[in-house]
């Protein structure tokens, strides 16, 4: 079954390099904007932007009604619209009601989480419209999060992973060649749509899992903590070290207010520890250190 075919209210498409995910992405808000809907297009920058207001610009020029220039809006005869946006640009979508909005280059977007909820998500509430998150994954980051959506069957969510040979206008000799040529973990990124374990590891978490020993019931005991703490899109952590320096103690979350976070950290130093003050840390390490937790 296509990604058309199977398609949910909020679908996240994984792809290979070269797949044709951002013409796929014309084609939707194309389709859109001629059915009389209003359309967003979100990518990650101007440049970007650039290339696929160019692109529904000359595949629509004869039923374009206006083509701003200045504000990359196009309004079609009909009375659908398509308004063309750069994530670099504070609060993109914002004040305005869209049926559908497709963001394109999901891998490099920054700040995609934020963006999405804060800023894109609420256009879709009037007309209860659709959005398409289009991209490369590079590492398991922001995109990937919403990809697990689809993955782990939420309401309304879609996923798919599209790798480059399904595009027929691919050599499949050129894809073998890469395959051959490239390191496992870019090949699986860069052509099958998988991420890699790690963005700034590049053996993957094979690796690391290789690196674990088995702690006896005596080294369970944490000596001294690290805390890592973090708002909404990374993670708090906090890691206990045992005597041998080995970690026998390990828990994460995010997206819980910072009144939660600070008894869920009281809550794991036994300890003395050491906790990141820096930035947002500055007001949490001080409610610790009044509570006397050894930081």
């Amino acid at each position: 079954m296509s990604v058309y075919q199977a398609r949910e209210r909020f679908n996240v498409v994984q792809c290979g390099r070269r797949w044709g995910k951002t013409l796929f992405g014309e084609v939707m808000a194309a389709e859109g904007a001629t059915m009389r809907q209003h359309v967003g297009w979100v990518s990650p920058t101007y440049k970007y932007l650039s290339d696929a207001w160019r692109d529904c610009r000359r595949d629509l020029k004869d039923v374009i009604r206006r083509a701003n220039e200045q504000e990359k809006r196009l309004e079609l005869l009909g009375g659908g619209t398509i308004d063309f946006w750069s994530a670099d640009s504070p609060d993109p979508c914002r004040g305005r009601k869209y049926h559908k909005v497709v963001l394109d280059e999901c891998g490099i977007f920054h700040d995609l989480l934020p963006i999405w909820r804060e800023a894109i998500r609420p256009t879709l509430a009037d007309y209860r419209g659709e959005a398409w998150f289009l991209g490369t994954p590079k590492g398991r980051r922001e995109f990937h999060r919403l990809y697990e959506k689809g993955m782990h069957g939420d309401e309304g969510w879609a996923s798919f992973r599209m790798p480059t040979e399904s595009n027929p206008a691919i050599s499949k000799l050129e894809i073998e060649a890469a395959k051959r040529e490239l390191p496992e973990h870019i090949y699986l990124q860069e052509f099958c749509g998988v991420p890699c374990d790690d963005s700034g590891n590049p053996f993957g978490l094979k690796a690391i899992h290789e690196c674990f020993t088995p702690i006896e019931e005596s080294d369970r005991v944490p000596v001294c903590f690290g805390v890592d703490l973090a708002r909404a899109q990374d993670f708090c952590v906090v890691v206990g070290l045992n005597a041998s320096g080995g970690v026998c103690y390990f828990d994460r979350w995010n997206e819980i207010p910072w009144g939660e976070s600070t008894a869920r950290i009281l809550k794991a130093l036994i300890a003395p520890s050491l906790i990141d003050s820096t930035g947002i840390g500055d007001v949490i390490v001080e409610d610790l250190q009044r509570r006397g937790s050894g930081i």
